[in-house]
Parts: structure tokens; C-alpha cells; sequence
């Protein structure tokens, strides 16, 4: 529509602001849409289609008409977009239609139009007061529905904090996340609660974020309370613990990886300076806590078990033909069961369980030395695999208690076999639980 007085000035079409009020009550303006997306799609519809009539250059007596139905159009349309943006439609896009409608206009700006659409939001509001003729304020919802939240915290120093909103309706729940906590966006809380309990609710009167922040962490604070629960990395830093506790520490990082145990850089009784795990043993700590190891590695630095000459957590190391990976921790985190600075050979570790009757069972060690006689004489040596093999010699026991040889052909002597040691070489094989490395 052109400019009806060709002076470049455009007449004064705001609406009364008597018949704003009174059309807040039209059966159209009041008529059920399935979304605000909905609502807001056929306002613009209508708008344009009204504005398609009007004449481009009305001659004297069509001005006035013009006019009107220009008003009139644009009036219905900030209705209905202030009810689809109290509703939950983007202002953006409120904004962005405004601006097609502008184009059609000879009388509205855009800057007018998103004007209107102001006014009749805070008329809205106050027509509504919360009452079930129309969505409630979200903040005011809230407040009237809230019966407490609890946050829900853990005994881990590195945590997802987790809050419980009891509602009237039912419970739904918001966590910390990358982005920050969930429910300091207005936004995405009023997301939280129509998607959890199927309220929907319009848009808070607190919508300046900081405003936002300061009264939902005050709600927090006059209805909350705190649960604690045990948390998995504890959990898993206490299994670490355990396993340090129940291993032998050996002072070469090659018999801890070859016999199961962990390594220590002095006697735990002098002034170790540095305790490794193996990243195996890492690996399998966090697999059965369902945590990753990187949740770990965080939670042994929020506590100051790492080791200070590491940025990270984990190191590798050529150890007998092979890299190892452990992980570095400080000494004061658990004591070993034992120590040994050098391992045991195989022959010593058989005799040990023979000293001790062989374990629970009272048989011979897999790997031992000579079983000896009622008189200490030698009867025969103890295979890997358990075996009795017979010495160089066969003995006999007489009815006296003497040993008498009986010799024995070469081709029927068995070949001595090696005592062997088992290796974790296939254990290592799998992942081995590295943290970050320095």
C-alpha cells in the first residue's frame, strides 16, 4: 500500500488501545492451535493475504478503508504473535516476520509492528495472571508447584552434579553438563519440564539471564537438600587402593609386569619416591567400575595421588623386549603387601611353598625343588606341570629305613626338564588402561 497522502508522512494507525483489550477477547484470537509454530505460520498467512487486497494507490475515498484494513491486519497479527511467542516461539523469528509484513505496509515499520507485538504480550500476561485460562509464567509455575529439589552429590572429587525437582506433577531431573548447569537456562528448564511431566508453560517473567540465575539458585537454596551417594570413581580409586595393598612391590618395573605385582622405586620402610601400577591392572579396575580411565586419572589428580614429575598420568618403558605401560603414582597412596627388590627365581619361590606344606591342599608346589626323604635323601624332583619325575637315581626305602640305589637304563632316564616362569606377555597384549602419557 503507497504512502495515501503522498507527503512522505505516514498517519498515526496505532491502534486504540480500548478496542487492544477488547480484541484480546475475539473468538478468533482465542481459537486452539496444535503449536505456537502453528498459530504463529497462519497469523503471517492471514496478514499477508489481508494486506493483498488493499490497494496500492487508493484515490480519496479509499484512504480511510485502506487504512483501517491495514490496521486492522497487522492488529490481528500481533495478537496471535504475541501469544505464539509467550508460548515458546523464537523472538527471532517474530522479529524476522515483522519485517516481510513491513514491506506490505505504507503505514508499520518493523520496528512498530515488533512494537505491537510487545504490547500485546505484556496485556497477555497480565489477562492471564496464571490462571487456567491460558499458560502460566514458568517462574510462576515453579513456585506454585515446587515442593523440593534435592542435589544429589557424590563422594567423588570430580563429579556430574545431579538435582531432583519434585514437582506436584511428578519428578523430573537437570545435571551439569559442558554447557553449565541445566537449569540456569530458563530456556532449557522449561524444556525439561514439558518434555518430563508434559507442562507447558510460557516464558518466565525473569528472562534476563543473570536475573534467571539468581532466583532459581535462591529457589534452590530455600527448598533444597543434599543427598550424598558413593561415587564410582571413588569406588575405582578405592580398588586401586586394595589391589596396591594385596600385591608385592618389586623393585624392578620387569618382575612387578612379569609376576603381577607393582613397582616401587625404595623400600616402602625408606624413602620410596614413586609407586607404578600396571596399565593393565588399571584397565580392568575401571572396566568393572564402569568408568573410563580418563574419569579415573582425574579423580587420582582432584585428590594429589599423581606424581608431580608427570604432567599426565601414565608412562611406557622398555622392559624386557617389550613396552610396558604404568601408571605413576605417589608413594603415600598405599602400601604394598610386601616388598622385594628382586624377584624370587622360580626354584626359591617352589621351595617357599613346600616350606609351607605345598599350599591348602599339602601337594607339592608346580615348580619346586627336590622332594626330600624321611632322612633328607633325595627322592625325586617336582615337574612344572606337577609331575613326580624320578632322580638320576632310582632309591629304595628298606624295611630299616635305608636307601639302596638301583640303577637305571639310560634310554628309560627322562630328559631333566627346566623349571619354566610364566609370563603375563598375552595380558599385556590387551589394552593396556594408558591415561594421558607426559
Amino acid at each position: 500500500m503507497a504512502d495515501p497522502n503522498g507527503d512522505g508522512d505516514t498517519p498515526d494507525t496505532t491502534p486504540d488501545g480500548d478496542e487492544s483489550d477488547d480484541a484480546l477477547d475475539d473468538a478468533e484470537f482465542q481459537a486452539n492451535f496444535a503449536t505456537p509454530d502453528a498459530r504463529a505460520k497462519e497469523a503471517r498467512d492471514g496478514a499477508l493475504d489481508a494486506l493483498s487486497t488493499i490497494p496500492d494507490d487508493p484515490d480519496g475515498s479509499e484512504i480511510v478503508a485502506a487504512m483501517d484494513a491495514e490496521s486492522s491486519a497487522v492488529t490481528t497479527w500481533a495478537k496471535h504473535a504475541a501469544v505464539a511467542a509467550e508460548d515458546g516461539f523464537p523472538d527471532a523469528r517474530v522479529e524476522a516476520t515483522a519485517k516481510v509484513l513491513s514491506g506490505e505496509c505504507s503505514s508499520f515499520t518493523k520496528k512498530n509492528l515488533v512494537g505491537l507485538v510487545d504490547d500485546q504480550r505484556a496485556r497477555l500476561r497480565k489477562q492471564r495472571g496464571g490462571s487456567s485460562s491460558g499458560l502460566p509464567a514458568l517462574d510462576e509455575w515453579i513456585e506454585d508447584n515446587l515442593t523440593r529439589v534435592v542435589r544429589v552429590e557424590t563422594t567423588d572429587a570430580v563429579q556430574d552434579t545431579h538435582f531432583r525437582w519434585d514437582f506436584a506433577q511428578g519428578t523430573i531431573e537437570t545435571s551439569t553438563t559442558k554447557d553449565g548447569v541445566t537449569h540456569f537456562s530458563w530456556s532449557h528448564f522449561r524444556d525439561e519440564i514439558y518434555q518430563g511431566l508434559g507442562v507447558n508453560t510460557a516464558k518466565p517473567t525473569r528472562r534476563e539471564s543473570e536475573e534467571w540465575r539468581e532466583w532459581i539458585s535462591n529457589l534452590v537454596d530455600q527448598r533444597g537438600e543434599v543427598k550424598s551417594n558413593f561415587g564410582p570413581r571413588s569406588a575405582a580409586v578405592e580398588k586401586v587402593q586394595e589391589f596396591v595393598r594385596d600385591s608385592v612391590a618389586f623393585g624392578k618395573k620387569g618382575d612387578a609386569n612379569e609376576r603381577g605385582g607393582v613397582y616401587i622405586d625404595d623400600d616402602p620402610a625408606g624413602n620410596p619416591t614413586e609407586l607404578c601400577v600396571m596399565g593393565t591392572d588399571i584397565k580392568r579396575i575401571c572396566d568393572d567400575q564402569e568408568i573410563d580411565v580418563r574419569a579415573l586419572q582425574q579423580e587420582l589428580d582432584a585428590r594429589g595421588h599423581t606424581h608431580d614429575r608427570l604432567n599426565g598420568v601414565s608412562e611406557g618403558e622398555y622392559v624386557d623386549g617389550r613396552t610396558v605401560r604404568y601408571w605413576v603414582l605417589d608413594p603415600n597412596f598405599a602400601t604394598p603387601a610386601g616388598y622385594m627388590e628382586e624377584a624370587d627365581t622360580p626354584a626359591q619361590v617352589a621351595q617357599q611353598q613346600q616350606n609351607q606344606g605345598g599350599g591348602a591342599s599339602g601337594t607339592p608346589s608346580a615348580v619346586g625343588p627336590a622332594a626330600m626323604g624321611t632322612d633328607g635323601a633325595k627322592l625325586a624332583s617336582i615337574g612344572p606341570d606337577g609331575d613326580v619325575e624320578q632322580a638320576d637315581e632310582d632309591s629304595t626305602t628298606d624295611a630299616d629305613g635305608e636307601h639302596s640305589r638301583t640303577d637305571t637304563n639310560d634310554d628309560e632316564q627322562a630328559d631333566d626338564e627346566q623349571p619354566r616362569t610364566t609370563s603375563n606377555d598375552d595380558e599385556h597384549d590387551a589394552e593396556s588402561g594408558d591415561g594421558d602419557d607426559t
